[in-house]
């Protein structure tokens, strides 16, 4: 499978009246790659309201049908230039600043598994050789315009692209049903991946996660996904540990001058056997090139660990809730934690090299992991800690202190490499 960039210049746009489509009179949509699901973005019609980003419901070889009803404007691009480009968004780790971001798409039962968007790593990353084996786990904001008795479901796959745009999937997560209505009253889901065991891919290859919809009926419904922004992120703990690249190399400095001929020595009187002359005097040296400029360093890693919890429909109990093994030294920068619902929650931390840890063992001081009356929270200072150094085999344990009305959490803690 292939991620097109095509022009056409034998286009007609139809709004139909239901569902909206593009036609071409001479090219072949399949083999240019084009499939449902999919989100094409388009420049280069004579109608302005036409360039804009479509989802794509059904493809055949003339016909490009979209899931949009009455939106397209009915027009000829015959003659003219139309470049149709698949359209891919990145999904951040991290919170981000600006503009949190509100993505909707309608969807039916007949439209199966609906992709609200994909969204793919940069080149060069993540640069390994095969995905490693592990928990992959997204915690997504989603609100749907209808809910019960109408059932509609989220889910992620996991996806590798080849440097030729060759598409491999992977896997699937589990699904989430969607219950809340409103933007106000959307809900953080978390979904999960277990991948069983190294799956080999090239070092050039890039990472693709597809978020996709699933209706229960034919009742028309528009589902929404949230992200970006710094109160509602959305983001996905992967198995990647990924090593920063080097700096580059300094410019080479400028070779020194060449050094003067000394002086010919005397000539010896002529005679029977001729004195040899005196040797001239060496020319001084020349100067020493200057240095070449350092290479820039390289970046440190940036990476997560952390744990998610369930009250399995009720609020979250106290007490161990999980402990992990950090193979690697590396320092701790910040905690991230977010809940299902606006509540109250305090997770203690606790470190120990090579046993399991106690409440003596705790590292968090007086800034625990907290939610005061907010789904949100996240601290960066950390001046408390007792420690922010974590060695290669210590084990981390995750207490709940205490917890109100969240039923649903998931911590992060932050670490350089």
């Amino acid at each position: 499978m292939t991620i097109p960039t095509v022009v056409y210049n034998d286009l007609t746009w139809t709004n139909s009246g239901t569902n909206d489509y593009v036609e071409t009179a001479g090219g072949n949509f399949v083999t240019d790659g084009w499939v449902a699901g999919r989100k094409v973005k388009v420049t280069g019609a004579s109608v302005a309201g036409n360039n804009a980003t479509w989802n794509i419901k059904a493809v055949t070889t003339s016909r490009i049908t979209f899931t949009s009803s009455g939106v397209i404007t009915s027009d000829s691009d015959v003659g003219v230039s139309v470049t149709l480009q698949t359209d891919r968004g990145t999904l951040t780790r991290l919170p981000v600043t600006g503009v949190e971001k509100d993505e909707s798409i309608a969807l039916v039962l007949a439209d199966g598994a609906v992709s609200i968007d994909n969204y793919c790593t940069v080149s060069g990353v993540p640069g390994v050789a095969f995905i490693p084996a592990g928990l992959w786990e997204m915690s997504g904001v989603f609100w749907v315009s209808i809910a019960s008795p109408r059932i509609t479901t989220v889910k992620f796959t996991v996806r590798s692209i080849t440097v030729d745009g060759v598409i491999t999937e992977h896997g699937t997560s589990s699904t989430a049903t969607i219950t809340a209505t409103s933007n106000g009253t959307a809900e953080r889901l978390t979904m999960t991946w277990v991948n069983g065991s190294d799956i080999a891919i090239a070092t050039t290859d890039r990472i693709i996660v597809r978020v996709q919809f699933n209706a229960n009926d034919a009742t028309s419904r528009i589902a929404h996904f949230i992200y970006q922004g710094t109160t509602r992120p959305s983001f996905i703990d992967t198995t990647f540990n990924v090593t920063a690249p080097s700096g580059t190399s300094g410019t080479s400095g400028t070779s020194g001058n060449s050094g003067s001929s000394g002086t010919s020595g005397t000539s010896g009187s002529s005679g029977t056997s001729g004195v040899d002359g005196s040797h001239g005097t060496s020319g001084t040296s020349g100067l020493a090139g200057s240095s070449g400029t350092s290479g820039t360093s390289a970046t440190a890693l940036v990476s997560a660990f952390g744990l998610s919890m369930d009250g399995a429909g009720t609020t979250i109990a106290t007490g161990v809730k999980g402990y992990i093994t950090v193979p690697f030294a590396c320092t701790v920068q910040a905690w991230y934690l977010v809940g299902d619902t606006a509540g109250d929650l305090v997770i203690d931390v606790w470190k120990k090299a090579g046993a399991l840890p106690t409440v003596a063992d705790t590292i968090a001081g007086t800034e625990k992991p907290t939610l005061s009356g907010t789904a949100y929270a996240l601290d960066s200072n950390l001046t408390t800690w007792g420690t922010l150094g974590i060695a290669a085999g210590d084990v981390i344990a995750f207490n709940v202190d205490s917890a109100g009305t969240v039923q649903k959490a998931t911590l992060s803690i932050r670490f350089t490499q």
